[in-house]
């Protein structure tokens, strides 16, 4: 059989953020499952924590704060747009099929309108699409109640709001997305949804248990992309 390549691009929890160790985040850990059942493969990473899926034209943000701020962390650091990744470090690599989870630091704020999130990851899934690789969309993870909470601190005040109805909203982006293009979503949402236990105490990054549901998730919609039975 040849070597499966696959492809994650992300941002902090692709990456695997708070882990206190990198390889137990989900890609990997799809990996080593794929391997135990006679699938030799390599998977391919791009992930930076705080990575927005498309590049944002500070001139059409209002605030002149959230704008100045917008316009010097996009310039002093290119590799948080996951779209200007994709050739260099995804696709460059020949992959099969990639597995894209985007939009948690979207749904954190206002600065970045929704609609900029959705056409950014039509790009993504359609230039993937181009190069016939095979796409499978992710729902951003529920949070816990708590995680809300700390918006009242300030936390977030720089960037917007953070809420449910949010984290809701860009959730249907991505489903909307993968309808109009024909592709598989890993839900991620659904299967978090009321489980803190699957997350770290910031009640937004998974832990290692979390992070195994990802990737059995994923997986599943992997082994049908590759036409591969569950035996």
């Amino acid at each position: 059989m040849d070597e499966l390549v696959l492809g994650f691009l992300g941002c902090s929890v692709t990456e695997g953020n708070m882990l206190p160790d990198k390889r137990d985040a989900f890609p990997n850990r799809i990996g080593i499952g794929l391997s135990e059942v006679g699938i030799p493969n390599t998977v391919v990473v791009s992930a930076v924590a705080g990575s927005i899926a498309g590049k944002v034209d500070p001139s059409k943000i209002r605030n002149p704060i959230k704008r100045a701020h917008l316009a010097t962390w996009q310039s002093r650091y290119p590799r948080f747009i996951a779209v200007d990744r994709l050739d260099g470090e995804i696709i460059s690599r020949h992959p099969r099929v990639v597995c894209v989870l985007l939009g948690q630091p979207e749904s954190f704020q206002t600065m970045i309108p929704l609609t900029h999130f959705e056409e950014s990851i039509t790009r993504i899934v359609s230039r993937l699409s181009s190069c016939s690789i095979s796409a499978i969309l992710g729902t951003l993870p529920w949070k816990a109640d708590h995680f809300y909470s700390r918006k009242m601190l300030g936390v977030f005040s720089i960037w917007g709001d953070a809420s449910p109805e949010r984290t809701s909203l860009y959730n249907d982006a991505i489903r909307r997305v993968a309808a109009h293009c024909g592709i598989p979503v890993a839900d991620l949402f659904t299967t978090f949804q009321g489980r803190p236990e699957l997350l770290f105490p910031d009640g937004v990054h998974p832990n290692q248990q979390g992070h195994q549901v990802i990737a059995d998730l994923f997986l599943d919609k992997i082994r049908s992309c590759i036409h591969v039975s569950r035996e």
